[in-house]
């Protein structure tokens, strides 16, 4: 008699076990979430799934897509739980970005994805704060880095260099307190100088010489904290080599328009395309999630709240 009563105790505790690990959605007696849980949509598509303790989630966490592809893939450290790692998908279910968050900041290494899941961005984050070095990528078959920029505590400072999809550099200049300071150089694809001068706080400063692709300077410009002060000069220059074009094709631009911006000169000249216009194109071809994420890095932030 008690063998049997000993079993019956046996089966019993072990029905209650395996009903307390079968349990989904539920909440303690504080309205708490505890264990599994798995959220589903009016047309029974999943809208998230993953372990609760305390209302809190904790170890791995999934959140979907409307049209059932998963969205976040995200994995809450049991030790810390403010630490989450994350990789998120856009609609088609390709990669669209991973990094982490430390208490719903982004903290250390953050990538970007584009189409065909081909790396477009890395960033650095420091509790939310973009320090150290972000890499803009060429989406060719190169993939080599088209833009280095440094960041120091949210703005930019250091070097910021431009590469040509070869690897070879197409310009070189620095940030100081998010403002252009020192150096600017642009070079043409052979590597001979283009375009020269110096940045004093965001204003051009000093010298500033213009080369054609034989190494003649055919402009040289002088300017005090943004303002020329060889204007007659340089009109004389820009006149002759106006000139000069116009007898060769009529079609040349006239370097006089693009005082304010010289850089433009290049690219259009050369038909080369600004770094950072190719891959804002490159990222808009990428449909969904990731398309919003790259306009707005706010939404990334969001996913956590």
């Amino acid at each position: 008699m008690k063998y049997i009563i000993s079993l019956y105790l046996i089966v019993a505790l072990a029905c209650i076990g395996n009903a307390q690990d079968s349990l989904v959605n539920y909440k303690d007696i504080n309205q708490k979430k505890q264990g599994y849980w798995i959220k589903k949509d009016d047309n029974n598509n999943k809208i998230y799934e993953g372990y609760f303790k305390n209302d809190i989630p904790v170890g791995q966490f999934k959140k979907y897509h409307e049209n059932g592809e998963l969205k976040y893939d995200m994995y809450y450290n049991p030790e810390d739980l403010k630490s989450v790692t994350v990789t998120m998908y856009d609609i088609t279910g390709e990669l669209s970005a991973k990094g982490a968050y430390y208490d719903k900041k982004k903290n250390g290494k953050w990538l970007y994805y584009g189409a065909d899941e081909l790396l477009i961005l890395e960033e650095q984050y420091d509790m939310g704060i973009l320090d150290g070095k972000s890499i803009v990528y060429w989406q060719d078959k190169t993939h080599n880095p088209a833009e280095i920029k440094n960041w120091k505590k949210g703005v930019k400072d250091g070097a910021w260099t431009w590469y040509y999809s070869d690897g070879s550099i197409r310009m070189k200049a620095g940030y100081k307190n998010d403002k252009l300071h020192g150096d600017f150089i642009v070079y043409f694809v052979d590597g001979s100088t283009h375009i020269k001068g110096k940045y004093y706080e965001d204003k051009r400063d000093g010298i500033w010489e213009y080369y054609n692709e034989d190494g003649e300077n055919y402009i040289t410009i002088s300017y005090n904290k943004g303002e020329i002060t060889n204007k007659e000069e340089f009109e004389k220059q820009q006149t002759e080599y106006v000139n000069s074009l116009l007898e060769e094709d009529s079609t040349q631009k006239d370097p006089g328009k693009y005082i304010d911006n010289p850089e433009l000169l290049l690219y259009e000249e050369k038909n080369i395309e600004n770094p950072e216009t190719q891959n804002s194109n490159a990222r808009n071809k990428k449909e969904g999630f990731f398309k919003k994420l790259f306009k707005s890095k706010k939404n990334t932030d969001k996913s956590l709240k």
